[in-house]
């Protein structure tokens, strides 16, 4: 009888809704993993969102790549909306989270994926041909390598990273959010890491001077803006979480507040200084430049507000998904600011395929298991989960 009434419990727990209020699909229309049309997959955890360029067709629509952190998997979606494994099929990838993609990144029209493994306490490299290497990371967590080769440093919990390719040598460059150890880190085109922002000690102090002996803490999102003013500048975006904030590193090295006033009240209304607003656990941030106004607009994973936000040129906030005070799932083919969000932690943002003007916003919607998109018309819609 106690063994009956142990594997009735465990029945129970296994329908438990995930959010209250909620109902989730475990059976039916839906299949868990990979394979088949991405809509009708039900995803674990997508905790981060990219988007991988059509290099034969640059004017079709991207592929869209998530990392899946329950499944240990990193999925693409084509143009066609169907879902595939892009790696985790064999050997599941520990905690997958952020993600970055560098086009061209051999000369050759091949493409590598950089992935941050939060548990594996690495950052691992696929390449298109499908093999996976890890650049930075032993797999045990702590802190050191500094001014070392980047395979023999130790990581703790890395949570993203962002990938560019030099111009000039041609090499790729990594920042890594160093999220345990509450610093950024850097990986050169040789493969040295050095640590570019963050003391090692959690606090927010810093702002104004040198980004190194700034303090951070639990930096997880990361955007790097290259060379967008054609003089091989680069600009680093934090989601520094635990401080609520977004935070800035300039081509000098300097760090400074660009959205979030530090605290984590009730989200701020549209149309205030981004300095002035209050985030609350933002997970990401993603940085698009505006060659015509020579301004960067910044897009951001509100998470624990269930938002996501907008900061445009001139530093002032909107939200553009989600309903300030609410959080669930609802509004897919309605203005995205009538839809409901939960706990999204994952946005990447883009130009459209058919012009320069217009930016297209793809959101890991965490809590409600799903990727959604919204388009240049501001309609939010699903494309995975």
């Amino acid at each position: 009888m106690p063994l009956l009434l142990l594997l009735l419990g465990l029945l129970c727990a296994l329908y438990i809704p995930s959010h209250a209020g909620v109902i989730t699909t475990v059976a039916g229309r839906k299949h868990v993993g990979f394979g088949g049309a991405a809509t009708d997959a039900m995803l674990n955890e997508p905790a981060a969102v990219a988007l991988l360029a059509n290099g034969t067709h640059p004017s079709q629509p991207a592929s869209i790549l998530f990392t899946d952190g329950l499944l240990g998997m990193i999925g693409r979606i084509d143009a066609s909306g169907a879902l595939q494994p892009v790696a985790g099929a064999g050997a599941r990838l520990l905690s997958p989270f952020g993600l970055s993609v560098v086009h061209d990144a051999d000369g050759a029209g091949g493409f590598y994926i950089f992935v941050a493994t939060v548990t594996g306490h690495a950052v691992r490299r696929i390449t298109h041909t499908g093999s996976v290497h890890t650049v930075a990371g032993t797999g045990s967590p702590g802190f050191n390598g500094d001014g070392g080769n980047a395979e023999a440093a130790l990581l703790h919990n890395p949570f993203s990273v962002a990938a560019f390719k030099n111009v000039s040598g041609g090499d790729v460059v990594l920042y890594i959010s160093d999220h345990s150890n509450d610093r950024v880190r850097r990986v050169d085109g040789a493969g040295v890491i050095s640590t570019v922002a963050g003391t090692g000690g959690s606090g927010s102090g810093g702002d104004g001077g040198p980004a190194v002996a700034a303090q951070l803490d639990h930096p997880c999102g990361l955007a790097v803006l290259y060379n967008v003013r054609g003089r091989g500048e680069v600009e680093v975006y934090i989601a520094d979480r635990d401080n609520h904030k977004i935070r800035r590193i300039d081509e000098a090295g300097n760090i400074t507040t660009v959205a979030g006033n530090g605290n984590n009240a009730a989200a701020t209304a549209s149309g205030v200084l981004a300095t002035s607003t209050t985030l609350h656990a933002p997970y990401d941030v993603a940085a698009v430049y505006n060659a015509s106004s020579s301004g960067v607009v910044l897009y951001i994973a509100d998470t624990s507000h269930n938002l996501i936000r907008r900061v445009n040129e001139v530093g002032i906030m909107f939200t553009i998904a989600g309903v300030p005070g609410f959080a669930g799932y609802t509004g897919d083919g309605l203005a995205a600011t009538l839809a409901q969000l939960l706990a999204p932690t994952g946005v990447t943002a883009v130009y459209n395929a058919s012009g320069q003007h217009e930016v297209e916003v793809y959101i890991a919607d965490r809590g409600n298991r799903c990727i959604r998109h919204i388009g240049t018309d501001g309609i939010i819609r699903l494309v995975a989960g």
